[in-house]
């Protein structure tokens, strides 16, 4: 449905870039405050049924490791299991108390599959876990965006998940996996310039569509057993590929 509805005269909305922060705006999504804040805002945007609404900022684990984002330990969230400046052993310097590993009640300890802070940590962190917290991130962004949407949307326009083209190609195969999840009506793609690049695509989401298979599950002894049913996996939404001109974003091509 959502595919015979895009075209290039769509017009693309987002929200504006902030230039307080060398995270342009990925970092508003770490306290739950400026989430309900970016609520608003998509609320607040203009829609109609040709509009495409996107997710706007850059939630990829290469925009992220390029800003030293698993490397700042002072950025306060309600993400991480730790709480920021006590995810070590050490003395607090002003009053003399001593700390181990404090954690926080808000922190989403099992929120990236594993009983662990979520905010991955440069020193030890493994690259597949900065994966895991960019996807992770990926369906926050996409979670704001659809609890602005309102209940009567009849007529609002659709709702796009904004994904950038940067990094391993593996990388972002799973950022796109993890936003499938969310249910976008488009996927937003940037930075996706060479025929390189759109082949990969195209094979990503040739490797992703809708099908039916035998899956299988492990059984309490460990055994692999494949299922006797089968089950629908993949998905059927179409990627929106955009070049950037200055503050705006134009529809290049459609897959």
């Amino acid at each position: 449905m959502s595919r015979s509805l895009i075209n290039s005269t769509c017009r693309l909305l987002s929200l504006p870039s902030t230039s307080s922060d060398k995270l342009l705006g990925t970092e508003r999504l770490l306290l739950s405050k400026h989430r309900k804040q970016m609520e608003a805002e998509f609320g607040a945007l203009a829609a109609t049924a040709n509009d495409i609404i996107s997710t706007t900022y850059n939630t990829s684990a290469s925009w992220l490791k390029q800003n030293h984002f698993f490397s700042d330990m002072n950025r306060d969230n309600d993400l991480s299991y730790y709480k920021v400046g006590r995810g070590r052993v050490g003395t607090d310097p002003i009053t003399g108390e001593e700390f181990s590993f404090e954690v926080q009640s808000t922190g989403g300890a099992s929120l990236v599959g594993k009983n662990h802070y979520c905010v991955p940590r440069a020193m030890g962190v493994s690259a597949g876990e900065e994966m895991r917290f960019a996807g992770f991130l990926g369906r926050i962004n996409m979670q704001v965006l659809k609890a602005s949407r309102p209940e009567s949307a009849s007529s609002a326009g659709l709702l796009g998940a904004a994904v950038n083209f940067s990094g391993p190609t593996s990388f972002v195969e799973y950022q796109i996996q993890q936003l499938a999840k969310e249910s976008p009506d488009a996927f937003v793609v940037s930075g996706c310039d060479d025929e390189s690049q759109r082949h990969e695509l195209k094979e990503m989401l040739k490797r992703n569509e809708k099908r039916m298979v035998y899956s299988t599950h492990r059984t309490v002894t460990g055994m692999l057993v494949t299922d006797s049913n089968l089950s629908e996996i993949g998905f059927d939404i179409p990627a929106i590929l955009v070049k950037e001109d200055g503050d705006s974003s134009a529809i290049d091509d459609i897959y």
